[in-house]
């Protein structure tokens, strides 16, 4: 019996991919394929999905932290646990002090909107941080490779971590700086490789490989504990 499952269709893409989570399937396909395709091709992958689930259930994954923003969270930060420090001040600032986050709120804030302050202040700081570690560390791997990517942009997705368009320009999602470094490198390294791949072939994941010997280790990684990646 195969298990339940979601279809996601995207004009962008052109072949079948599957994702295995914790709470679902998800099938991506192009918009022209026929259904048909896809039901056989799920099909023919039944016991590889069975396979990822039962991995699932005999391993329990925890359920994403539900922040309120206050003193004492605790948050993700380059393989790091940083506890919020949150503190009234003239001006809004974040900053990383020790294991600490502090994040200062105009003393006027209204204390019913303190919470989505600090939210908005974490996000920006966050997705500053990630463009900043990002942007070096792909322009000097497409270096070693003897390329140059084009713009590197950085922003919250829902699907992908990271994105190379056939110009070039490489996208990251900015959650990622919440991950180990050794992660974060893996997928600079992946998407670094779309500039002279643009496909998942062989050569692809041999050029990865010679960028990021330990890529199948972070991958799974990525790919277990990615949803547990939130700010």
């Amino acid at each position: 019996m195969l298990p339940r499952w979601r279809q996601i269709r995207s004009s962008r893409r052109k072949t079948l991919a599957i994702r295995v989570r914790p709470d679902c399937v998800e099938v991506r396909a192009p918009c022209a394929m026929p259904q048909s395709e896809i039901d056989a091709f799920v099909r023919k992958k039944q016991r590889w999905i069975t396979h990822h689930l039962q991995r699932f259930a005999d391993n329990p994954v925890p359920v994403p932290v539900q922040y309120h923003y206050q003193s004492g969270e605790q948050f993700p930060f380059m393989g790091q646990v940083l506890t919020l420090s949150v503190q009234s001040g003239r001006q809004h600032e974040v900053r990383l002090q020790a294991d600490q986050l502090i994040v200062t709120v105009n003393s006027r804030t209204a204390s019913t909107g303190q919470a989505d302050r600090v939210k908005r202040l974490l996000h920006e700081w966050y997705r500053q941080q990630a463009l900043d570690y990002l942007t070096p560390l792909s322009d000097q791997l497409a270096a070693h490779i003897g390329c140059t990517p084009g713009r590197i942009q950085v922003r919250r997705t829902r699907s992908k971590w990271g994105h190379c368009t056939h110009r070039g320009d490489l996208q990251y999602n900015w959650l990622i700086i919440a991950a180990p470094a050794e992660v974060i490198f893996y997928l600079v390294a992946h998407e670094v490789s779309h500039l002279v791949h643009h496909n998942h072939s062989k050569a692809f994941w041999q050029q990865v490989e010679a960028l990021c010997p330990d890529w199948r280790t972070q991958r799974e990684w990525l790919k277990r504990n990615g949803y547990r990646l939130q700010v």
